[in-house]
């Protein structure tokens, strides 16, 4: 599905034409790379650039990076810790994050903004789901030391004599 706006200019149309599946997956300890592209019939007067958010835990959205018209990118002074230096741009629209952790399972959003009387923004959304089993080795004579409680996201362990594998 396609998110599309018609512009006040007669028959001007900004539209993604690529857009990540929803869900999209990505496997843990790996890069994802959700990848839009866009088509504007004049890109130069309609568009004012590309805007990338993440949906943070207080469920509010918080922009990451910013990508004005033949610009360069913005890193927003409110992008959260957790993606500082593990987020890009790729290609024209594209956003790449690094290193995918299980805190990575969040809803991401990139924004067409359009300039100012040119329309509307257009908007996609998407929900990206980290997969990967946490696997725990523990030697048989061993097993009481193989406790684990899965608090959130984060693992903690109440023994000393165990492995965690992701695969």
């Amino acid at each position: 599905m396609h998110s599309y706006f018609l512009s006040t200019h007669i028959g001007a149309v900004t539209k993604f034409t690529v857009e990540p599946p929803n869900p999209s997956y990505a496997k843990i300890k790996s890069n994802a790379k959700l990848v839009w592209d866009y088509s504007a019939d004049n890109p130069q007067a309609e568009l004012d650039g590309i805007l990338y958010s993440v949906q943070v835990s207080s469920g509010s959205f918080t922009n990451m990076l910013g990508l004005p018209y033949n610009g360069t990118v913005i890193i927003f002074s409110s992008i959260p810790s957790a993606y500082k230096g593990r987020v890009r741009i790729e290609g024209r629209a594209s956003l790449v994050i690094e290193n995918i952790n299980l805190q990575d399972n969040a809803t991401f959003v990139c924004t067409l903004v359009a300039k100012a009387g040119a329309g509307r923004d257009v908007v996609s959304i998407v929900q990206l789901i980290v997969t990967g089993m946490h696997l725990l080795i523990c030697p048989i004579f061993d097993i009481h030391f193989c406790m684990i409680y899965i608090q959130g996201n984060n693992y903690i362990h109440t023994g000393e004599k165990f492995w965690t594998v992701f695969i």
